[in-house]
């Protein structure tokens, strides 16, 4: 009588098989989580940059206290902002109307006086203009 120890060779190509069937059928799925997270984290800085751009408005804003002559709103246009290490060119609008889709990564912002302050829209374009990010946002020029 022998004793018999160990796998066939049928057995261990069909464990064989079923393993590459079973990583075959998971490996799509760790992509599409790679680049989901990829695209998040682009998304995200998107954010930060439109953000940070509406923060130094509104610090300029409570910082004078008082409405901001137009000229003034043409001087935000130089105020320096960075996406992924590139700057980013920023446009004053008149209206809150954007008809545009530039082919680069740019932020557009446009106000409106209210009796207590401004409506601010910050709309940043990215991914070569691909996607963009809409922000609104109110600050108010009267304290107290």
């Amino acid at each position: 009588m022998k004793n018999n120890k160990g796998f066939t060779l049928i057995e261990t190509v069909m464990s064989i098989v079923l393993l590459g069937i079973i990583i075959a059928s998971i490996l799509p799925l760790i992509g599409n989580s790679v680049v989901t997270i990829i695209e998040s984290g682009i998304r995200d800085q998107a954010v930060t940059t439109a953000t940070n751009f509406t923060e130094m408005i509104h610090q300029e804003v409570i910082l004078k206290k008082n409405e901001i002559p137009e000229e003034d709103w043409e001087d935000f246009k130089n105020k320096t902002v960075y996406f992924k290490k590139d700057k980013i060119d920023i446009e004053y609008k008149n209206s809150f109307n954007f008809n545009t889709t530039p082919n680069n990564n740019k932020l557009l912002f446009s106000k409106e006086k209210t009796d207590g302050g401004y409506r601010l829209k910050v709309v940043f374009f990215y991914n070569k203009g691909e996607e963009q990010i809409e922000l609104n946002s109110f600050v108010s020029f009267k304290r107290g």
